[in-house]
C-alpha cells in the first residue's frame, strides 16, 4: 500500500469508529472533510448531504458540487473483494447514468 493509500485508510478507519448519528455526520465533519480533501476530482466547495456507508474498513459520501444539479459519491475504503478503492462516482440527475473515476 502507497502513503497516500495508507492515509486514505487512516482516516477511513477514524471514521468508521467514531460514535456518529444516522447520517455519519455528527462527530466526524472534520475527518470525512479531509477525505473529501484527498481527491483530485472533489471540488473546494461542495456540500455533503449523507454518509450512508461507515464502518467496517467503508466510507461512501454522499455530496453537491455548489450550484450543480448531480449528486457525486465518493467510495474510499477496502471493497468486499479485499481490494483498496478511492473513487468518485457522479450520478447524473436526469438519467441516473453513473461515471465513476478515480478519486
Amino acid at each position: 500500500m502507497t502513503q497516500r493509500q495508507k492515509k486514505i485508510m487512516e482516516l477511513v478507519n477514524t471514521i468508521c469508529n467514531t460514535e456518529s448519528d444516522c447520517h455519519g455526520m455528527a462527530n466526524n465533519c472534520f475527518n470525512v472533510n479531509e477525505l473529501l480533501c484527498m481527491s483530485e476530482n472533489v471540488p473546494e466547495y461542495c456540500r455533503v448531504i449523507e454518509v450512508p456507508i461507515n464502518w467496517g474498513q467503508q466510507v461512501l459520501i454522499i455530496y453537491k458540487r455548489v450550484g450543480e444539479e448531480n449528486e457525486c459519491e465518493l467510495f474510499a475504503g477496502i471493497g468486499t473483494d479485499g481490494e483498496f478503492y478511492f473513487e468518485v462516482t457522479e450520478v447524473d440527475s436526469e438519467s441516473g447514468k453513473k461515471t465513476t473515476k478515480t478519486a
